[in-house]
Order: structure tokens, then C-alpha cells, then sequence
């Protein structure tokens, strides 16, 4: 009684039981991914695994798009299907023809949003529609980090997680080689700064009483100097003990 049951289980649960004719039309009532349709014949809802093609997965960049671009040119449309018996998964895998004789297949190659499946397809129309989508980089074409769909669903994500951390230790040896630059730049900066201080022309008051320097010759403290005013460079006013003006040092923090 059990086996029984079953049986007429499985008849409903695996519709490649069901007897198709080789074309056949049918109307799109759901739409799984890229590359898979559910259509109704005779009242009975059969997946279709579109042929030749492999789309992105969901979770993968132009998947979402992949799927709405299927939405858009033929759910609630009434296809025709053309196969050769084929299925997998519960799956009949075929081509899908839509609004007079476009290929919803070929159309996805075309878009950039497939890959030709060369592993189960030699069809060389396919290769050369996807070669020319690769060339323009359309769709998928443009992702510098492109997984092919085949590859991400066998682990793509892992190696994706581990091209992320060899960039970052691609990073960290960057950083390492820096930190030994630095102590050389930072050096540069000081010979740079010394050597302007040793060619910088500025003012001082030749009284010995005068402990300051001037950047401009009419600098208000300057003009106080009742003897001769000298030019001379930074070093050498530093040298004999003189610091920069008060009033100048103040204008030049306020800008």
C-alpha cells in the first residue's frame, strides 16, 4: 500500500514523466533565476533549464538583474519551447523563443548577462555571440573580478575570501616597505626645511640689545631699530640667538 502511495507520488513530483512534443507552446507563470522558467502546459507547471547558457547566481553581481531582465521580456507570456528530450534536475533543459522568433537564450549571451556553457554546449553561435559581448563588456563582461557561475557554485565565495586576504597581505607588505621609506622622507623633509632656513632672507637690528628677526623690512618692530638694519638668512639669525618676531609669529598663525 505504501509502495503504491509512493508511486503516484513520484508521478506528480517528476514531471519528466510527462510526454512533450519536441516544440511546444506555453505560458511563463514564474521566473526562479537567469536561467530557469516555470511554464503551464496543459494545465501542468514544468521548469524549464534554459540551454547552452549559465547565468549568474542569485547572490552574484547581475544576478538580481539577470532574473529581471527574464521578468521583463516573458513572464505571463505565452513561449515556445524547443527541445530534444533532455532534462536535469526535473529540469527540461531548451530553448526559449518569445514575441515572433527572439531567443530568450541568446538574448541573455547577447545582454552580457551569460556565459556560453561550453561544458554541455559546442553550439558555435553561442560562442560567438558571447565573444562579442566579452569584447564590448557588456553585462557581466565589465566585472574585473568575474567568477564564472560553474565556479561559484562549487566554491567561488572561498576563493573569492581568499583573494581578498592576499590583497590584503599584498597591503600589509605595501605598509612594511613604507614604514622603511618613511625615516627617508622624513629626513628629506628636515634637509629640505634646513636648507631653506640656511637660503631665507630676513631682517634683524644689528644692537646687541635686539633678540628677534624680521621676515619684512617693515615690520612695526623693526622700525624701532636705531641702528643699522642687517639681511641675513635664518641660520645665521638663529645662530646668534635671535627667534622669530612676536607680531609676525602671530600673523602667520592666524592664516
Amino acid at each position: 500500500m505504501h509502495l503504491k502511495i509512493l508511486f503516484i507520488l513520484l508521478l506528480f513530483i517528476i514531471p519528466k514523466t510527462v510526454k512533450l512534443p519536441e516544440n511546444f507552446c506555453a505560458k511563463v507563470i514564474g521566473v526562479i533565476d537567469g536561467d530557469t522558467i516555470e511554464v503551464l502546459y496543459e494545465n501542468k507547471p514544468i521548469h524549464i533549464r534554459l540551454a547552452h547558457i549559465d547565468c549568474p547566481e542569485k547572490k552574484q553581481p547581475f544576478g538580481k538583474k539577470t532574473k529581471r531582465f527574464v521578468s521583463n521580456e516573458i513572464f505571463g507570456k505565452k513561449v515556445k519551447i524547443i527541445h530534444s528530450g533532455k532534462w536535469h534536475w526535473n529540469r527540461l533543459i531548451a530553448e526559449v523563443y518569445y514575441d515572433g522568433n527572439k531567443n530568450l537564450n541568446k538574448e541573455l549571451i547577447s545582454n552580457g548577462l551569460a556565459m556560453h556553457f561550453k561544458k554541455y554546449s559546442k553550439d558555435q553561435k553561442y560562442k560567438q555571440l558571447e565573444i562579442e559581448a566579452k569584447n564590448n563588456k557588456i553585462g557581466i563582461w565589465s566585472d574585473p573580478n568575474l567568477i564564472p557561475p560553474w565556479e561559484y557554485r562549487r566554491g567561488g565565495k572561498k576563493r573569492k575570501s581568499i583573494d581578498k586576504i592576499q590583497q590584503i597581505e599584498k597591503m600589509n607588505m605595501k605598509f612594511k616597505s613604507m614604514k622603511k621609506i618613511i625615516p627617508l622622507i622624513l629626513v628629506g623633509f628636515a634637509l629640505t626645511a634646513f636648507q631653506e632656513k640656511e637660503v631665507k632672507k630676513v631682517f634683524i637690528c644689528k644692537s646687541v640689545a635686539s633678540k628677534r628677526y624680521h621676515l619684512k623690512k617693515t615690520c612695526k618692530g623693526l622700525k624701532m631699530c636705531k641702528t643699522e638694519v642687517k639681511i641675513t638668512t635664518v641660520k645665521k639669525a638663529e645662530r646668534l640667538g635671535r627667534i622669530l618676531c612676536k607680531l609676525e609669529k602671530k600673523q602667520l598663525e592666524k592664516k
